[in-house]
């Protein structure tokens, strides 16, 4: 709910669509809301390690959400 809160806020806004570096575990969830791969980079660490992220993409849906409260 907090995701779609966030969607819905920004197509107010004026945005069109949303842009946002999921970690591996987040994956799946960001697919199932309609977000699509663009590329996985590694992300340094201050240790030299890196953290794996999958950037993804979504357009914003051009009709009008019903909210439901």
């Amino acid at each position: 709910m907090i995701l779609q809160a966030c969607e819905d806020a920004a197509m107010e806004a004026g945005f069109r669509g949303f842009e946002l570096g999921a970690t591996i575990t987040g994956e799946r969830l960001y697919r199932i809301r309609g977000y699509q791969e663009l590329e996985r980079v590694r992300v340094p660490l201050a240790n030299g390690a890196s953290l794996p992220i999958i950037r993804m993409v979504k357009r914003a849906s051009p009709e009008p959400r019903t909210k439901i409260c």
